[in-house]
């Protein structure tokens, strides 16, 4: 029987795996400089694909331990930063990547308030769980998801994209995406329990 148990946990784990590079697949498909949301072009063109991925600045807010970080720059995204309010997890995940790909970049720092020099931009934001952790969470939820989403919409120039890979359904999340502040397109799709919201600033 507790093999039985452990095989089951293993099954599951293998399928959430799967969904994962589901979900980042069906993330990176549209074009970052593209405003149209609805197109199916891929991010990267398979023509000078490793210049064009390397340009990309990318921001992936509220990291957490999440090897996503890593995940992008294997996959050719070297230009990355990751930011989450807890110093424990940054520390801790500076170390780990302290030797293995130095270049991975982490940082102390609110998605509510991020403190970004002036005139920084993204190409390429990434959210997994974190607005899903502050609507869930406490007081001021609808409060800190405004704010998470202002901040972010401030470095996104036009052509920038912002991913969101969430649980939360259309009618929970999209009427925090579609204030009249945000200058963005948006497109969704559900893969599995999962939903991925595209926003494409204009």
């Amino acid at each position: 029987e507790r093999q039985e148990q452990q095989q089951q946990q293993q099954e599951e784990e293998e399928k959430e795996e799967a969904r994962d590079e589901g979900v980042k697949a069906e993330a990176l498909s549209p074009s970052p400089n593209s405003t149209d949301t609805e197109s199916k072009q891929p991010l990267v063109e398979s023509e000078d694909s490793a210049k064009r991925k390397a340009s990309l600045r990318v921001l992936v807010v509220g990291c957490g331990n999440s090897a996503l970080s890593e995940d992008l720059y294997k996959d050719g995204f070297i230009n990355s930063v990751s930011i989450d309010y807890s110093e424990v997890v940054i520390g801790q995940m500076q170390k780990v990547y302290k030797k293995s790909i130095p270049d991975l970049r982490f940082e102390t720092m609110d998605v509510r308030d991020m403190k970004f020099a002036k005139d920084t931009f993204f190409d390429v934001i990434f959210d997994k769980g974190t607005l899903d952790t502050l609507l869930c969470g406490g007081e001021d939820t609808a409060r800190n998801a405004r704010m998470m989403l202002f901040h972010i919409h401030k470095v996104m120039k036009a052509g920038s994209v912002f991913f969101i890979i969430t649980y939360g359904t259309p009618d929970t999340r999209l009427h925090y995406l579609q204030s009249s502040r945000f200058k963005w397109n948006i497109k969704h799709s559900q893969i599995g329990k999962r939903y991925i919201y595209t926003m494409t600033k204009r």
